[in-house]
């Protein structure tokens, strides 16, 4: 069976019978929750289950995941490696709570990260920033996260020049840390984060 199929499953949690169903959950989660809330608002639905992209909804119907995730939702939903590594934590006992703390779990993952990066291309990105007028951040692990942080009164026109110049800028740094690591294969896009409501 593909990642995406999903076997039929019994929805009987959550079927309408009285409240308890979909609509139900929907309507409670309207009256207990913030106005703040975005994707609820926009998307009415109440996920049961899920696996790759495809999301079963308690209506019974079923749903392609395109929203953007974050972190191991790139690999899809309930990804084996990824349930593989959850259950590894859990049957290790491991704290889940630790905020930013230094875990075993977390190091070793950051330098599985990092070993996969080619060798100064944060660097050279700034560098390549720099000369097209751009200020950046580095951060993170050795230096190797780029920040951009625009104003939050930036125009759209100057929001089109800082992505033109980012793009060329992301361009040239690459073609010069290719050059040193071949069989690595270059970042898919680059990515300037917008400000929302749970930044702080």
């Amino acid at each position: 069976m593909a990642v995406t199929q999903l076997p039929p499953m019994a929805l009987a949690t959550v079927s309408d019978d009285g409240g308890g169903g979909a609509q139900g959950i929907l309507r409670r989660q309207a009256l207990r929750e913030s106005a703040a809330r975005a994707y609820a608002r926009a998307l009415p639905i109440v996920p049961v289950r899920a696996r790759g992209m495809t999301v079963e909804g308690a209506d019974g119907r079923r749903y392609l995941h395109c929203l953007r995730g974050a972190g191991a939702l790139a690999l899809g939903h309930n990804h084996p490696v990824v349930l593989d590594a959850i259950r590894a934590v859990l049957d290790a006992e491991a704290p889940l709570q630790v905020l930013d703390l230094a875990t075993p779990v977390k190091d070793a993952f950051t330098d599985e990260l990092f070993a996969t990066l080619p060798p100064g291309l944060a660097a050279a990105v700034q560098q390549e920033f720099l000369r097209r007028g751009l200020i950046v951040e580095l951060g993170g692990h050795h230096g190797a996260v780029i920040r951009l942080l625009p104003q939050l009164t930036i125009t759209d026109e100057q929001s089109e020049a800082v992505l033109d110049r980012l793009t060329d800028a992301l361009d040239a740094a690459t073609r010069t840390a290719g050059a040193r690591s071949r069989e690595l294969p270059l970042p898919a896009a680059p990515f300037a984060p917008p400000i929302t409501g749970d930044d702080r």
